[in-house]
C-alpha cells in the first residue's frame, strides 16, 4: 500500500468515525483526485458540501475536479458558486 492509498484508508476510517466532518471527505476527495479517480473525488466533495454548503473552498475543489474531467460547464458553475460564497476566493476567480 503506497502513501496515497494509506491516506485514503485513514480518511475513510475518520469519515466512518465522524460522518458529519467535512474535512475527512474533502481530504479524501483530494487524494482520489491526485490518484485520477475523479468519480470518487466528486462523490466525496458532494458529501463534504452536503455537510458544509457555505464553504467556498469545497466548491472550488470540486470545480477543479470537474475541470480535470473536462466537464467545463459544471466546473464553471462550481467556481461561480465559490465566488458567490467568498468573493476573495482567488482560486475560483483564476
Amino acid at each position: 500500500m503506497n502513501d496515497r492509498e494509506k491516506a485514503i484508508a485513514d480518511l475513510s476510517r475518520a469519515a466512518e468515525m465522524n460522518p458529519k466532518e467535512k474535512s475527512s471527505y474533502n481530504n479524501r476527495a483530494l487524494a482520489f483526485s491526485k490518484k485520477g479517480d475523479f468519480e470518487k473525488a466528486v462523490k466525496d466533495f458532494d458529501e463534504a458540501i452536503n455537510y458544509s454548503p457555505g464553504e467556498a473552498r469545497l466548491f472550488s475543489n470540486r470545480g477543479t475536479v470537474y475541470l480535470e474531467k473536462g466537464d467545463t460547464e459544471r466546473a464553471a458553475a462550481d467556481f461561480k458558486k465559490a465566488v458567490e460564497l467568498d468573493p476573495r476566493d482567488a482560486y475560483a476567480l483564476y
